[in-house]
Order: C-alpha cells, then structure tokens, then sequence
C-alpha cells in the first residue's frame, strides 16, 4: 500500500474540520492548529510495510507535553487533546497510521439548563422569603382585604408551593395545572402533568403524564384547595377536570393575573421586598436558579423544566415498586393476554429460511469497526453472491422459478452485496442491514417483491415500523425499496416517506421495570418447562449480562471468550455493537452482585473447557450449538420468563432499561447516602444498593480518591451511564433509559425538608 504524503493528509484533514464543523464539534482553527503539531511529529515517523505511519510511544508522549505547554487552561488543553484523539481516530480508520490514544476524560457538550439573566439577589431572598411562608405547618389566611374570594387565594399558595418548593417549572405551568384531573392526583405526594402538549393529547395517546413530587408543603396547600373547592359528586369521577371550565376561560385569567399582584402585596407585607418584583411566570425562571443552588441535579432539572423529554416507568412498576401495592386486576389482565409472539424465525420456513440464515451469518462477520474493511467487505459479499446463486437481471428473469420467500430473500441478498460494494461505512451498512432482517419476518414473506403493489408496500412497511421503531427504520426501509425499484425486482412504488407512519414517534411512552428481586424470580423461571433445557444455563447468563451490566441483546449474542478478562481484575470488552460509542470495558465486580459475578464465570470456564480453549468460540453456545443462537429467539425467550414473573409486559430490552434507571438511584445512594435515611421501600435494600458496590460505584464515578468538595452535586454520574451503555450522548441516556428522575427529585425533595 502506497502510504499518503503529509500533502495529500493536508487536504484529508481541511475536509475533516469542515465536517466537525458543520456538526458543531469543533472549530477548524482548532483541528487545524492541532494537526499542525501532528504533522511535525508524522514528518519523524517511520512507514511500516502496510503503508502507515507509526507513531511510538515517547513521540506521542511528547506531543501531549507539547500541547500542555502550548495551552494554559485545562479547559484548553482538554480540547486540544481531545481534538487529537478525534483526528487520530480518523487517520487510524483511514488507514493512514499505527497510534495509541490520548488518555483524556470522556466529556460532552452541556447546555445551560438556566442562566442568571434578569435574576437579581432581591429576587432570590426575596423566593427564599415566599417558600418560607409557605413552608409553615399551616398556610396563610388571606386580609379582610382580600377581595378575590377564598378559591384563588388558595390556588395562588398551592401554585407558590408548587413551584417554589416542589419545583415543577414547566413552561406555560400556570395553565397546565388549570387542566388538572382528579386522576392525576390520585397518589398523595404526587402530581402528574403532560411535559409538553395538552392534557387532551394524552387520552388521544399523544403525550405521556410525568410524575412529580410534592414536598409536603405542596401536598398541604393541595388538600387545602380541594377542600376549598369542594366538588360535587360528580367531580370525584377521575377523568373529570378539578376545576371548572369557568377557571380556563380569558375573562378568569385577567382575574388571576390582577389577584397574583395583591397576593404578592399581602406576602411581601413588612418587608423591604417589592410586591412587583415576580409575575407567575418570572416565579418559574427565579424558582430554576433556587433548584440549582439548593443541589438539584442539573438533569433533573432540566427534566422539570420541559428541557428533556424522558419516558415515565409505567403506572404498574410504579404502584408495585415504590407505592408497595399493585393496580387491582392488572395481574389477571396481563395474564389472559395474547402472549407477544416471538418474531417468525426464518428455520420454520425451509430451505428458503435456512438460505436467510446464512446470508445472516455472512452478514454478522461485518464488523462496526474492522482492520482491512474493504477486503472483508468484498469476501462477505462474494459469500453471499455464491448463496443466492444469482445476479439482479437473472432474478428479474428467472422470478417465477423461485417461492416467494426464496425470491424476496434473494432480493434482500443482492441488496446487501450493494451496500458491501457500497461507500457507506460498516456501521452505517449494518444498521441498514439490521433493520431489514428485523422485519423481514413476518412482513415480508406473504408474496413475491415483484407482485407488491404500493397498497402492499404502504402496509407492511407502517407494520413494521410500528413492531420494529428506530430513528433509523425509515432510512433503511426506504434505500430497499429504493433498490428493489431501480433493478426492476419490483414495481416502483410512490410511499409517503413523510407520513406519520413512517415517523419515529416523538411520544415518550411509559416502560415497565423489574426489580432485583423479581429478576432473581424470574432467573429461577427459566427452568420452566417452555425453556429448552439445553439452553437454561445459557438463557440465565443472557439475562444477567442484561440486567447487572445493561447490555444490548445482540452485545451479549456476539460476545467471545477472549472479551472476558480475568486479571487484574474482571473485565468483559464489548467489541462488536450498535455504534462506535458502544465499544467500551465494564468492570464487572464494580457493577455486578457476587452471585451473579461467579455464575458468569463459571459459564465462561465450562465453554473454555467445551471449545478445547478456543478464545474465538462464542460464549452463547453450547456442544450441540457451537454457532451463537440467534439473539432474538434468546431475547424473545427471556421476554416469556419476565412476563411469567411480573404482570407487564415486558421484554428482554427491558433489562437494560432497568440497569439505566436503577444506577441512577445507586448513584445518588453512593454520593447521598443521608437522603435514604428513614426510607421503606424494600428496594433499596436490595444488594445493588448497599456495600460492597456503592463503594465500587463511587470509584467508577470518581477513581480511587476522595470526592472533592462539592464533586458530589456534579452531574458527572449521568456521563458515566452514558457510558456504561454505550452512547454516544447522555441526552440518549437520560431520555429513553432513565425513568426514575421523579423517584430520585422526590428523595432530594424529601432529604432537604429532613
């Protein structure tokens, strides 16, 4: 391989600032001053025989020194480093050069979840002052000359407490809570509102309600209105609104605004504060800043502001786990449900099924990230041309000399030989790839491509995506068709790609949770008697790796012996996966319980002995099965176990989404242990949350040392379970993996009055 001149690396790396630049990850001045530094050192380095540059050790070291020098903040330094790293990263999969790393801590963008704008230190004692009134065991009565009447005077303390105290800051708060239901107050203490959006959309299933906390001051205020307002009978029906529609009109919001001012007058009597200092909604933005310094976590916040749309654990984990009782009838309901069909699995389907098979296991030697990626590339899409014994224009006109399955999964065949011969990057050819398998069955086996009408393609298309949602779904499903069209291996169909049913859905659904205690209940179901018996050992072992460390189905599928690491400590490395951000080392006696920690490794040390010591073998296998089973039938075995357990329904994914929700509240454990004090809830003395692993945790979050001063308020927790499951950002993390924000708000709330 002729190796790049610096030259030609010149013009390599002006495109490459100008791509993190439209991304908004870099300045070019940046990258480019950085890559001056670099090229001087790759102007000292040798060429090995395959074409690259091979930077050594001391000449990499001396250039981070040289960086240090050049930078005196560390803010600088860190992102001249981190600069390094990403053109490294380039150059290496470029196949430019031989490097090592520069060993930064990981970091992200943040945003600002408030600012200080307009916010001045009357205003602040002056809502200290406010939420000390309201804190007081029994709420304030109002003047003789209150001339409001005695409904807003309460409403205008449970609003103060609300935002004050309890901090719920949505935007537009005032008129949210003028669309309260009686149903959304069911639980003392709590309070449910839409993020976003309008109560209405809810019921229509357009919006999810979020759970928030009332301190008790709020719960007083709460109970003091409803006892005010007194409602009829008819009022106690839960969909029914708590207020009339007469408090929802114009002509009573310009009543409410003119009552706000003499409220205000009568708090702020005898005191040097001035009663116009705060309208209702400027209360919002000085009650944000109040969060922030009192300790809230800047997520947290966020999420109370409507910043950070997250998915709420469903009614049934949280009545179950955190209120200790269920919702009467659930259990029998969930029970005489339709059991969720495991997807179609292509054996069932002869030999046209087996023939997917292999593409599939031709398919999963590409990997994310891979040495030499064009010749691999080209040997997997050979295999598969010498599988599907056919070209585009032979399958155009041979059509009527195969089944339906075997012609649609030769179509998908030669439609992975182009994305191989293709210039997408390997991640971006296996997302495409696996969102086709995922819905090829049963969607795409009932006729022949090349009798699809637009009708059918429509249908079986919004099907899919509907069973299989990604961000990514519609753009692999569209450069299908895309293909099957421009070889003719399918009458070109006009799809509104733009239609709602083509759309990842932006509605952030409740997600059931399982607990570690119900988790070792349904460990001990897989001996149940639908779970083959050769596969038990292996299923449980799936199901810990799910649940102790949040692994994604397929990560624990493709998992080899040589990812486990014993010394010094146990490590397993996860290699092949969804991005390049999922590549990461998890520590396991950090995370994992003892019992399940010795489990793994004594499945491990059996398949070492069954494999003769092959590192290469697959861990999820066994004598009879030496290939890895196929991740979904797994993954939809263990789905059977969890909902044979727990009344929900639940699946294998669920697992990761546990270890997501439940770290969060082991981290703030490890940070604040004195906020669980007086707490339960038999959760919280299950073994992830008591020592040994809160001081594991604590060194993952913070290394060997002592917290500093004021460290433990930092958010950085949120990072470090980023990436523990392997994003690429925490605002992934905390949107879709996190759902118990409002438990861990609740228990700040609580520690503070304490």
């Amino acid at each position: 391989m002729t190796p790049k001149t610096l030259e030609e690396l010149d013009s390599v790396i002006r495109a490459f600032a100008q791509q993190l630049d439209r991304l908004g990850k870099r300045a070019p001045q940046t990258v480019l001053t950085v890559w001056s530094y670099l090229r001087n050192v790759l102007d000292r380095c040798q060429i090995k025989d395959d074409g690259r540059y091979d930077i050594p050790d001391h000449l990499l070291n001396d250039l981070i020194k040289t960086l240090d020098k050049q930078y005196s903040s560390r803010a600088h330094q860190w992102q001249a480093k981190h600069t390094l790293n990403l053109i490294l990263f380039k150059l290496t999969k470029e196949s430019v050069l031989h490097s090592k790393f520069v060993n930064v801590p990981h970091q992200v963008p943040r945003t600002l979840v408030t600012t200080l704008d307009g916010i001045t230190p009357s205003m602040l004692a002056a809502a200290y002052h406010l939420r000390r009134i309201m804190q007081k065991t029994t709420a304030p009565e109002p003047s003789q000359d209150w001339r409001w009447g005695i409904e807003l005077w309460s409403y205008m303390c449970f609003y103060t407490s609300v935002v004050l105290d309890s901090f719920v800051l949505l935007p537009n708060v005032r008129s949210r809570l003028l669309h309260l239901r009686r149903e959304d107050l069911k639980e003392r203490g709590w309070l449910k509102l839409p993020q976003h959006g309008r109560r209405e959309e809810v019921d229509q299933g357009l919006r999810s309600l979020l759970r928030f906390p009332l301190t008790h001051s709020g719960t007083l205020h709460l109970e003091n209105l409803l006892q005010i307002l007194d409602l009829p009978a008819s009022g106690r029906i839960y969909k029914d609104p708590v207020f009339t529609d007469e408090w929802r009109t114009s002509r009573w919001h310009k009543r409410m605004r003119l009552s706000w001012i003499d409220f205000m007058a009568e708090l702020m009597t005898n005191t040097a504060f001035s009663p116009s200092l705060f309208s209702m909604e400027t209360l919002v933005h000085v009650a944000t800043v109040v969060a922030m310094l009192e300790n809230m976590p800047p997520f947290a916040v966020a999420v109370h502001t409507g910043q950070v749309s997250i998915s709420p654990m469903t009614d049934g984990s949280f009545n179950r786990l955190f209120l200790l009782k269920s919702l009467r009838g659930t259990e029998t309901l969930v029970r005489c449900q339709t059991p969720v069909k495991p997807r179609q699995r292509a054996s069932t389907h002869g030999p046209d099924g087996e023939l997917f098979q292999q593409i599939e296991q031709a398919r999963h030697r590409l990997h994310r990230e891979q040495a030499d990626a064009k010749k691999v590339r080209g040997l997997i899409a050979d295999r598969i041309l010498q599988l599907v014994e056919v070209t585009e224009t032979e399958l155009v006109d041979r059509a009527e000399q195969f089944t339906a399955l075997g012609y649609n999964v030769r179509c998908y065949g030669l439609w992975l030989i182009r994305l191989l011969r293709g210039k997408d990057d390997n991640g971006t050819v296996a997302t495409r790839a696996s969102a086709i398998a995922a819905a090829f069955f049963p969607y795409f086996v009932g006729s022949p491509f090349c009798r699809w009408s637009e009708l059918d393609w429509i249908s079986n298309l919004a099907s899919a995506m509907d069973d299989h949602e990604t961000s990514q779904a519609t753009a692999s499903y569209r450069r299908f068709v895309d293909f099957l069209a421009e070889a003719r291996l399918t009458p070109k169909p006009t799809i509104p790609w733009q239609a709602q049913a083509f759309r990842k859905s932006a509605v952030h659904y409740p997600v059931p949770l399982v607990s570690p205690q119900e988790f070792e209940a349904a460990l001990a179901a897989s001996s149940l008697h639908f779970i083959p018996a050769g596969i038990r050992s292996l299923l449980r072992v799936k199901m810990i790796l799910g649940f102790d460390l949040g692994l994604r189905s397929m990560e624990a599928t493709n998992l080899k012996l040589r990812h486990f690491i014993r010394e010094p400590e146990p490590v397993i490395e996860i290699r092949i996966t969804k991005t390049a951000s999922g590549i990461r080392n998890l520590h396991l006696s950090k995370l994992m319980v003892v019992h399940h920690l010795v489990e793994i490794w004594q499945f491990v040390d059996q398949r070492y002995r069954e494999t003769g010591g092959n590192l290469d073998a697959p861990l999820l296998a066994t004598v009879e099965h030496p290939e890895p089973y196929d991740s979904s039938y797994l993954a939809s075995l263990a789905g059977l176990i969890l909902r044979e357990v727990i009344a929900e329904n639940l699946c294998f994914h669920h697992l990761r989404h546990s270890f997501a929700s439940w770290f969060l509240l082991r981290w703030l454990k490890a940070v604040r242990p004195d906020l669980f004090n007086g707490v339960n809830i038999p959760i919280f003395e299950q073994q992830i949350f008591e020592e040994p692993l809160l001081s594991a945790l604590r060194q993952l979050l913070f290394g060997l040392r002592e917290p500093k001063i004021g460290e433990v308020a930092f958010s950085h927790g949120l990072v470090a379970l980023c990436r523990l499951l392997g994003h690429s950002s925490p605002a992934t993390t905390l949107s879709s993996y996190c759902h118990t924000v409002d438990v861990l708000s609740n228990l700040i709330l609580a520690g503070r009055r304490n």
